[in-house]
């Protein structure tokens, strides 16, 4: 019994997660990178799919492990699993894609369009030009953000300088932020409280949801070209696209200028960037995929050692029990022996 438990917490112990930072770079390529591992250069990474086109957004739908991008080159949609293989084409030549958001509860796909000025959304699963669906028409549209708390979608108008809010529940458009300069892409912050845009402009900038008519602060600066965005693990990552960086910024320290410390990965114009965690993902992580262009992911030290402190701690407390079960056995063989 006991070797049964010890076996089923060493079992438990082994399911920790790990995040896995996948961005374009090269224009047309994607690559991966382990947020959880030592590395000895910010140039590691490991290449999934290479393209002669331009990417210019990326997302990941986690409850499938499906990657979708925008390629600003073919104005096409595209998807391929998380190792880069069974790359298929879902809209192809139709306006001209950009940005990119996945409303999975709705299983729906939400995308800007430079040619249409448009933001258009359709069934991720049966996608195409006949069954999209018009809901924003916005001049020059780049990124969308979804905030599941608040079931809105948040677009940045990069034309006229506005941050727009599409709401899911009724379908209404409203301004959150007029005033932004070039607004790119977008991210919610780790509490929720806070809106991340990364500006043409050369910063990056927050707006409190709560106090919107203060206007937006810059919190990181001196970013030759600010692009992708998102928030994993209390730290903000912000690709550059003319420097040729990817920063990692935690958030307790903002703001922040940019400089050398707070370069990840060196790349030659990184801009789309997405996250893959296995804390909110039921599919098979990267890590345990069988392509070998994964193959270097393998657990760091940090990783192993804290997997041991767990399963030590859980055997450790399954010893406790063990233990107090026998003291109770020897107090019950005394209490008979007393009686008899």
């Amino acid at each position: 019994m006991m070797a049964r438990t010890i076996a089923l917490v060493l079992a438990a112990a082994m399911t920790a997660s790990a995040d896995y930072l996948y961005f374009s770079h090269d224009d047309g390529h994607i690559a991966v990178r382990d947020l959880i591992s030592a590395k000895s250069s910010s140039s590691d990474m490991d290449d999934i799919f290479t393209g002669t086109g331009s990417i210019a957004d990326l997302v990941i739908k986690m409850d499938t492990g499906l990657i979708y991008w925008t390629d600003e080159s073919t104005r096409s949609i595209m998807r391929a699993k998380l190792d880069g293989s069974d790359v298929t084409t879902i809209l192809d030549g139709d306006g001209h894609p950009y940005g990119l958001v996945i409303d999975s509860k709705k299983n729906m796909l939400y995308w800007t369009c430079h040619e249409n000025d448009a933001v258009f959304r359709a069934d991720i699963d049966t996608l195409s030009s006949s069954n999209k669906e018009q809901v924003a028409s916005i001049t020059q549209p780049h990124g969308l953000e979804l905030d599941s708390d608040r079931q809105l979608i948040y677009i940045a108008g990069h034309d006229d300088g506005i941050i727009y809010t599409y709401s899911i529940a009724d379908n209404q458009i409203s301004e959150l932020m007029t005033g932004m300069l070039e607004p790119r892409m977008l991210c919610v912050s780790s509490n929720g409280a806070k809106l991340y845009v990364t500006e043409g402009s050369g910063t990056v900038k927050y707006i409190y949801f709560d106090d919107v008519t203060n206007g937006a602060t810059t919190i990181i600066d001196s970013i030759a070209s600010p692009n992708g965005i998102l928030v994993a693990d209390d730290y903000v990552y912000v690709s550059d696209d003319q420097a040729n960086f990817i920063y990692q910024v935690a958030e307790s320290e903002l703001p922040i200028t940019a400089t050398a410390n707070s370069i990840l990965i060196e790349s030659t114009t990184p801009r789309a960037i997405a996250l893959y965690s296995e804390d909110i993902s039921p599919v098979e992580s990267p890590s345990l995929e069988a392509n070998e262009k994964l193959s270097s992911f393998v657990p760091s030290f940090r990783t192993v050692t804290f997997l041991i402190g767990v399963a030590s701690i859980a055997v450790g407390s399954v010893i406790a029990v063990f233990r107090v079960g026998q003291a109770i056995q020897q107090q019950q063989k005394e209490q008979y022996t007393d009686i008899a």
